[in-house]
């Protein structure tokens, strides 16, 4: 048997790297295949145990800040948070239905039929990392919410015409205005056709002047004569729930969910402060608009910056999403078992299962607690902490990150657990089951993210003994973890994360051996016991 074929599922299978908020593309799998732990069901229950209650006593409390590291799966979260709010149908059953199919949540579900009935609410989503949302780079945060309001509703994404629409709505002209439109326009086309035109603006201004000559009385009298529209958070509010009454089909309540924001707002402290006033604005239509957010950290540590502690007091719902979460989601959705897949693990660890235990058991502080029979078999290839160090290793370099590492530092986790598995170059899928992935795999695949000094070391260790040499294994175990403080770099500790099966003996003779020729070549040095990249190869 090989490792390929102990999964439930085919491990190669397409999984989006980024789940888009604002996309509906492979939704049904999206939402078929959510993984809901423990852990996130009591979040997602806490959300809407605080919607529930703002039906009845018009609570303020509307506004969520959902925080985890890049990749720890916030977009599907908030996406997820979205669906379940508004309850679509889709493929012929609701999201709920879906949903509950497969997770056993009797109080979320009595409180989203609650909420259903008697609230429903319109979800609009807002990608503050695209260019489809973000209009301009810097502008004010309410501007993508007041675009994606409008397009969800049907009007124009242009806030002048948006605003004629409006006005003509108000009036009941609106029919008129786009059979006059549909006359003067270019080829005879209809105003929905055209209003995205940068023609628009002027074929508007004929319409008007065709249908009333006396206010229009030229037909560039509009779009010469109309001022922009001046749009605050405060204006914002009170035009979205207007907007809402007007088509929002019966819904009571509006849901924006907005991703990316806390890199948006980061980037500008006037950015920040427009996030703190639009926090305040929505909150106070008392339980009416609710407002969701994603940033890549919890709001505590922004404490340090004024602008961002304010930001804090304003969104009273503070859900983090934490790396088990993320450990579990893979389990499940990536590694689950069949049934001969697991019997033949679990005959590999028969004769003697706790030598394997020794083999890959690690020393550290916060992850170095004995892995387990049921831990090994559940995330196999992988030892059981090694989904929890890849997360250590992608968060201390992206802390440190320029600009010009951006390529695998923003995969999600599952993403690189999934390349570890399956690539042609590195992964274990073809080998025979029983074979671990080791880190020093990991970090051919996470070279990128290496700074070129600690590279340039790794590639004199291939030059001098080969890539395929213990030298090298070790070398790039060494440059790859050096950045997570909490797990000493020793023989043992090394030795366990290049243990390459089931079977194997352990390495660390071969390993010890190694780190002395390593450490009299200069490329490394031992400090108390723990090696590093050598101060003079770097």
């Amino acid at each position: 048997m090989r490792v390929k074929d102990v999964f439930q599922r085919d491990v190669g299978r397409s999984i989006p790297e980024v789940i888009r908020v604002n996309s509906d593309d492979a939704l049904v799998e999206e939402i078929d295949e959510y993984v809901v732990t423990d852990h996130i069901l009591d979040q997602i229950e806490a959300v809407f145990e605080s919607y529930e209650e703002s039906i009845h006593t018009l609570s303020g409390h509307t506004n969520v800040w959902v925080s985890g590291f890049f990749g720890s799966g916030k977009s599907h979260f908030v996406k997820m948070l979205g669906y379940l709010a508004e309850n679509p149908e889709i493929g012929g059953r609701t999201v709920l239905e879906r949903f509950t199919e497969r997770v056993d949540a009797p109080r979320l579900k009595a409180l989203l039929e609650t909420s259903h009935s008697r609230a429903p609410a319109l979800v609009v989503f807002v990608d503050m990392s695209t260019a489809r949302d973000v209009a301009r780079d810097g502008e004010s945060i309410v501007l993508p919410l007041y675009r994606a309001l409008l397009d969800r509703l049907g009007y124009s994404r242009n806030f002048l015409l948006a605003e004629l629409e409006y006005g003509l709505e108000s009036d009941g002209e609106i029919a008129a205005f786009e059979e006059a439109f549909h006359q003067v326009s270019k080829d005879n086309r209809t105003w929905k056709e055209r209003r995205y035109s940068v023609l628009a603006k002027g074929e508007a201004s004929h319409a008007l002047h065709k249908l009333w000559p006396e206010r229009y009385p030229t037909a560039d009298a509009w779009a010469k004569q109309v001022d922009p529209v001046h749009i605050t958070a405060h204006w914002f509010a009170e035009r979205a729930l207007s907007l809402l009454e007007r088509r929002g089909g019966g819904c009571k309540r509006l849901v924006l969910v907005v991703d990316e924001v806390g890199q948006y707002v980061a980037r500008s402290p006037g950015r920040m402060i427009d996030l703190e006033v639009l926090a305040v604005a929505l909150s106070r239509p008392r339980g009416m608009i609710w407002l969701i957010v994603t940033s890549q950290g919890e709001i505590d540590p922004l404490k340090q910056r004024d602008s961002l502690a304010l930001i804090r007091d304003r969104f009273q719902i503070n859900i983090d999403l934490l790396p088990s979460d993320i450990e579990e989601v893979i389990a499940r959705r990536l590694l689950d078992k069949t049934l001969a897949g697991r019997d033949e693990l679990i005959a590999q660890l028969a004769p003697d299962g706790n030598k394997v235990l020794i083999n890959i058991g690690l020393d550290s502080a916060t992850r170095g607690i004995g892995p387990s029979v049921d831990d090994d078999l559940r995330f196999y290839p992988f030892a059981p902490y090694q989904l929890s160090l890849l997360i250590d290793v992608v968060s201390a370099w992206r802390a440190s990150s320029t600009s010009s590492l951006f390529g695998v530092l923003h995969k999600p986790i599952i993403s690189i657990a999934q390349q570890l598995v399956i690539s042609h170059r590195i992964g274990v899928v073809d080998r025979p089951a029983g074979d671990l992935v080791t880190m020093d795999n990991a970090y051919d695949l996470l070279e990128s993210l290496v700074p070129a000094d600690c590279s340039g070391v790794v590639a004199g260790v291939v030059s001098r003994y080969g890539n395929n040499s213990i030298e090298t294994q070790v070398t790039k175990v060494v440059a790859l973890f050096s950045t997570v403080d909490h797990l000493p770099v020793t023989p043992d500790n090394i030795s366990v994360l290049l243990h390459p099966s089931l079977a194997a003996e352990p390495l660390l003779t071969e390993v010890i051996e190694a780190l002395g020729r390593l450490t009299a070549d200069g490329y490394l040095e031992d400090i108390d016991g723990s090696y590093q990249l050598s101060a003079f190869a770097l």
